[in-house]
């Protein structure tokens, strides 16, 4: 009678780990996938996301702070609202990025966006 209850409890248990272990890559796939598409705003059509072309974007607490940026990097500040900055640039960006990095700049980004399909 003990053998049979020892069995079902490692049989439980091994059932609960393989249960686990399935939702876990479910969870890793699902968000590898996420890395490549994302909901869009019409509620669970997915969109691809695609950086603007030659566009960086920055967070900023102020516009002269934005107007430094643009200064030290040599880039165009196109517009400036709720403390995110938009530049364009005629060199390659992830350039940009990298340059900044080594000099201790602040932080610029990719400008990504969701395309109206």
């Amino acid at each position: 009678m003990k053998k049979i209850r020892k069995m079902k409890m490692i049989l439980g248990l091994m059932v609960i780990l393989f249960l686990s272990v399935g939702m876990i890559w479910w969870k890793i796939k699902e968000k590898e996938n996420n890395l490549a598409t994302a909901e869009g705003p019409a509620g669970g059509i997915k969109m691809e996301i695609l950086p603007q072309e030659n566009q960086l974007i920055a967070s900023v607490e102020t516009l002269q702070e934005a107007e430094l940026i643009a200064k030290l990097y040599g880039i165009t500040l196109v517009k400036y609202n709720l403390k995110v900055a938009t530049y364009h640039t005629d060199q390659d960006p992830q350039l940009l990025i990298q340059l900044g990095e080594e000099k201790g700049y602040p932080t610029l980004s990719l400008n990504y966006s969701y395309p109206v399909q």
